[in-house]
């Protein structure tokens, strides 16, 4: 939890966060954030981050993609949780 919440403060202070909603895919409930990217520098325009807790295992998966890329940030992600298991064992 402690690494989880420390990734969530850090994109908050690095994005300009758009929107929070906590989500479950595929059984396993996850903190989603869409953000812009506010350093001028970075190539990327804006993405999408999933922050979740397994057990022990603290989870991020990061989507980013540059101003001209045209597909749902958002559906891209529930579709790749929706397909993630994880090994419990």
């Amino acid at each position: 939890q402690n690494n989880m919440d420390k990734w969530l403060t850090a994109a908050k202070d690095n994005y300009q966060v758009l929107s929070e909603e906590e989500i479950t895919c595929n059984g396993q409930p996850y903190s989603l954030i869409t953000y812009r990217f506010i350093n001028e520098a970075n190539p990327y325009d804006r993405g999408i981050s999933a922050f979740g807790i397994n057990k022990n295992n603290a989870i991020c998966i990061e989507l980013t993609c540059r101003e001209n890329f045209e597909d749902d940030l958002k559906t891209l992600m529930i579709d790749f949780l929706n397909h993630c298991t994880y090994n419990t064992d």
